[in-house]
């Protein structure tokens, strides 16, 4: 007798095959699911979780009871262990993250929620995070099923931190370069944070680290940024050290890491705890004064024939163009950066406030902002130095007179008469004098010009 060994056909039929097993018998149907993934090989396998991930989105978890002749418990078992025996081999490990995303995710899943971090399932999807040979498609879909995980209560949130959580999902963001896959990091991040005191300052301190180092992705540090605003109403304490952190992100050479420290460094200056010292070393960058900067009056006078006074900016210009084409030293141009930041920022904030205003002015911003004019290298800088300095004129009228008496009617004049432009029609001996000024304003001449003098006077006697 010959037997012909004919080959195997491993394709599958429909599993739910209603000619063997009808819908009113769900028991056998489970059974011969069971013994077909129990015998099966990874194509099977495959096209089982195809068809169940297909039949069963967005199901509650007593129809996925019924759809599995109460064995539901058992097949997410299956999935796990398979998960965890082949997630090193890359085997379609989305289609089984999203089958177990089916039980986790349900209705009245917590049972399933359970069983599955009782057999070690976390542990797995936050170590293949970190794992190189894993597709961000995979990393994408794991921190899906984690964000599902977190939202289902804070006990949950705390077991992912407890089990390294944050710091695999901070390592992942830091690493990733998909755009999705950075999404989730920054979501899940967030949910983890958000209504999990006991996790609060460690999710904090982990986007405040990927925020300031050098060593992650722009992006990466931009998506961290805004995490950590989004955290920040939650946190009632933060250390002063964090300005010093934020400070020094204005000048780095990425815009969108410059705006999330202008924005963080906002967020910051609201709380009084951290108001003063915001303001005071944004102001102490203003006067910071690059000795490289501008070329001495003997170099100017040898180049145009000994005459130098009465030059106006044009003919400053005319040699800012030049040091451009020589390409300034990448730390002169990360100051100038970061002190057409500060000088934006002290506006903004004055223009909150007007109690913040009166602090500026008594911190002496009115010098550092005259000494930022004279920056004929970077017109930003001149710009928001500009903006700044006439919002305080048209307010306080001490400024206004501090300026006549420091600088000169006709540069007060000048200020007046072309807001806008003015910087650009100053004399060369006007730019050395900003360059130089010590316009100081004294500490009690801000409430002699408020218009709210009353009212800024009961305060402070009542202090």
């Amino acid at each position: 007798m010959i037997v012909h060994n004919r080959p195997i056909d491993e394709s599958l039929p429909t599993i739910r095959s209603t000619k063997h097993f009808p819908r009113n018998c769900p028991s056998s149907y489970f059974i011969q699911l069971s013994r077909t993934w129990d015998k099966g090989n990874k194509h099977i396998r495959e096209r089982i979780l195809q068809e169940f991930v297909h039949r069963n989105q967005n199901k509650t978890a007593p129809q996925l009871e019924r759809e599995l002749g109460n064995g539901a418990s058992l097949f997410l078992t299956r999935i796990t262990a398979w998960l965890r025996l082949t997630y090193l081999l890359n085997i379609n490990i989305s289609l089984q993250l999203q089958a177990i995303a089916i039980f986790v995710s349900s209705a009245s899943g917590t049972r399933f929620l359970a069983e599955f971090l009782e057999v070690g399932g976390v542990l797995t999807v936050l170590e293949l995070l970190n794992l190189s040979q894993v597709k961000e498609t995979d990393k994408s879909e794991a921190l899906r099923l984690l964000i599902n995980i977190a939202n289902a209560g804070r006990k949950y949130k705390e077991f992912l931190c407890e089990s390294y959580g944050v710091r695999a999902v901070a390592d992942c963001l830091a690493r990733s370069r998909s755009e999705a896959t950075q999404d989730y990091c920054q979501n899940l991040l967030y949910q983890l944070g958000i209504g999990n005191p006991k996790f609060l300052m460690q999710v904090y301190k982990s986007l405040l680290s990927l925020l300031t180092s050098p060593a992650s992705s722009p992006t990466a540090r931009q998506i961290s940024g805004q995490a950590l605003r989004m955290l920040l109403p939650s946190i009632k304490t933060i250390h002063p050290s964090v300005i010093d952190a934020t400070i020094g992100l204005l000048r780095n050479p990425h815009i969108q890491i410059q705006y999330e420290g202008y924005e963080l460094l906002k967020e910051l200056a609201k709380r009084n705890v951290l108001q003063d010292l915001v303001l005071v070393q944004l102001i102490q960058i203003l006067k910071f004064v690059p000795s490289e900067e501008l070329p001495d009056e003997k170099d100017d006078r040898h180049r145009k024939g000994g005459k130098a006074e009465g030059k106006t900016l044009q003919a400053v210009n005319q040699h800012s163009l030049m040091m451009a084409e020589e390409k300034p030293s990448d730390g002169l141009l990360a100051i100038y950066i970061q002190q057409a930041y500060a000088a934006k920022l002290l506006g903004a904030l004055a223009a909150s406030s007007h109690e913040i205003a009166e602090k500026t002015i008594k911190l002496q911003v009115v010098g550092g902002l005259l000494n930022l004019l004279a920056n004929v290298v970077h017109p930003d800088s001149q710009k928001y130095a500009a903006n700044t300095l006439i919002y305080l004129t048209q307010t306080f009228d001490v400024v206004s007179d501090a300026l006549i008496v420091h600088m000169g009617k006709n540069f007060y004049d000048l200020l007046q008469e072309k807001p806008d432009t003015f910087y650009r029609e100053l004399t060369w001996e006007q730019v050395k004098y900003l360059r130089k000024n010590t316009v100081k304003i004294q500490s009690d001449e801000p409430e002699n010009g408020d218009p709210h003098e009353n009212e800024s006077g009961s305060s402070d006697e009542d202090e």
